[in-house]
């Protein structure tokens, strides 16, 4: 059997609909590096507000064996600097989850 490694990113922001349009931009942006089959999402999750901040979810898995997982981290990375440097999502929250229960 094939080992996966999931990543679950996910977006937050104060506005709905900019929560949605960063998370579709991020996962758009990841479907062409890394592949259609590997991503998942954008998704509300059950709670979709906390804190006042809208939520959605991408969940990326990458196989366990031959993949550069730092690497992988690293371009997480460089579309999160890269989504924040719109400025309609500089005030986006990302954060990434690896292997999450």
């Amino acid at each position: 059997t094939q080992f996966t490694r999931i990543i679950r990113i996910t977006i937050k922001h104060r506005d709905k609909s900019t929560t949605l349009q960063a998370a579709t931009f991020f996962a758009k942006e990841v479907r062409n590096q890394l592949g259609n089959q590997r991503m998942i999402g954008p998704v509300e999750p059950l709670i979709g507000k906390i804190r006042n901040l809208y939520l959605h979810e991408l969940t990326l898995k990458i196989e366990k064996q031959g993949i550069n997982l730092p690497a992988v981290k690293e371009y997480l990375r460089s579309v999160e600097l890269m989504l924040k440097q719109m400025p309609a999502f500089k005030s986006v929250g990302v954060v990434f989850d690896v292997d999450p229960v």
